[in-house]
């Protein structure tokens, strides 16, 4: 047997001339009641060492770590010889990898908000400046029909476009008025970013209420695009968004109606207006 003079190990293969702990040179040692595991006793273990802990106390080391061809063992109640696990690094290690895990997880959930949220950071969004399209700069306000005047008052096209809710464009057929059409020409292209449309006759509420309403409407532009639009029964103005579309005219179908109280032949628009992009 050989020992190491400084660490106390103990080697049974006599061919060691070093210690492997700590390169000391071995002294030959005689036999004592220490315990080594034969080296054969292992598969691909070139030499396996107990080392007694009495002699480390005595040598005032710590126990040598063990490398990759070392291993300490201790025998168990059955008399088989296991590897020493030491619980708290057990827990140490669970925590760690649970703690990696929850933090794999928190950048799958966040990251991909995060890249979306990133380019748009530092981004200040202005709205185009608009202005509203006047009657002035209409070159023409035409319509498919209109109802002859009575009692003085006029329903002419160009009274859906003067700004003036007192008086109203009605189509002229008989019936409701579906198909019938007005078409503003603005003599050229303008960007429009909304419409807003005042349908019935707003004269008074008693007025619109007698007559139809507009509840369905079809708007067609000079590049060929054209949108349907719902409107709601309310005696109010109903903005819609025409997203900047470029058109040098906006001609509107009426589709449905909603009936009026008494006067169901007749469907009057009280005013158009126009907001476009500068």
């Amino acid at each position: 047997m050989r020992i190491c003079p400084k660490c106390h190990t103990k080697y049974t293969d006599l061919t060691l001339k070093f210690c492997l702990q700590d390169g000391a040179e071995l002294l030959q040692g005689a036999d004592d009641k220490t315990e080594v595991i034969d080296s054969g006793s292992f598969s691909d273990d070139p030499t396996v060492a107990h080392i007694s802990a009495e002699a480390a106390g005595r040598s005032g080391q710590a126990m040598p770590d063990s490398g990759p061809s070392i291993k300490t063992f201790v025998r168990d109640r059955e008399g088989l010889y296991k590897p020493r696990v030491g619980f708290v690094s057990g827990v140490v290690a669970g925590a760690l990898i649970l703690g990696l895990l929850a933090a794999i997880s928190l950048a799958i959930w966040f990251l991909p908000r995060m890249l979306q949220a990133e380019p748009n950071a530092n981004v200040n969004v202005q709205k185009p400046e608009t202005y509203r399209v006047t009657a002035d700069s209409a070159k023409s306000v035409e319509a498919s029909s209109v109802r002859k005047s009575e009692k003085g008052n006029l329903y002419i096209a160009e009274n859906i476009f003067d700004s003036d809710i007192r008086t109203a464009w009605c189509e002229g057929v008989r019936g409701a008025g579906k198909g019938e059409w007005i078409k503003i020409d603005f003599g050229k292209k303008l960007k429009i970013s909304s419409l807003e449309l005042k349908p019935g006759y707003f004269k008074n509420a008693s007025i619109w209420k007698k007559n139809n309403r507009v509840s369905s409407v079809q708007l067609q532009f000079s590049n060929g695009q054209f949108r349907i639009f719902d409107l709601p029964d309310e005696m109010k103005t109903q903005h819609i968004a025409l997203d900047g579309i470029e058109t040098t005219f906006v001609k509107m179908t009426i589709r449905d109606i909603h009936a009026g109280s008494s006067d169901r032949e007749d469907t009057p628009v009280s005013e158009i207006a126009f907001v476009a992009e500068k």
